[in-house]
């Protein structure tokens, strides 16, 4: 196996691990919305699964439903911990004191 060929597959395995991550914090975020519901409390702080690609990573990050649903604006951009990022396959689109969003180069990002 190549070089080329090993880096690809590193590449597609960071990808589908962020997707993963993102898809568990999307039903945190159903889960957060019906309580909002119930009690009326908005903007309470609420811990997500940092969305790097790190297969390891098991860091929780603290955001409200309204930043992460912010932060998610596009498909190709994802919630991470400060410093959780991977400049081949992404850049840091903005920063903020307790996390970070990151947003995958075009290209990056699996058709389905």
């Amino acid at each position: 196996m190549s070089n080329d060929d090993r880096e690809a597959i590193r590449r597609d395995r960071l990808v589908k691990n962020e997707l993963a991550f993102r898809d568990y914090n999307n039903r945190r975020v159903e889960v957060e919305q019906q309580a909002v519901a119930l009690d009326g409390v908005e903007d309470e702080l609420v811990p997500f699964v940092c969305e790097c690609g790190s297969a390891d990573c098991i860091g929780a990050l603290m955001v409200t439903v309204s930043e992460y649903e912010a932060a998610h604006s596009a498909p190709n951009r994802f919630v991470v911990k400060v410093g959780h990022s991977y400049p081949d396959v992404e850049f840091v689109a903005d920063q903020y004191e307790h996390y970070w969003v990151v947003e995958k180069h075009p290209g990056e990002m699996p058709l389905h």
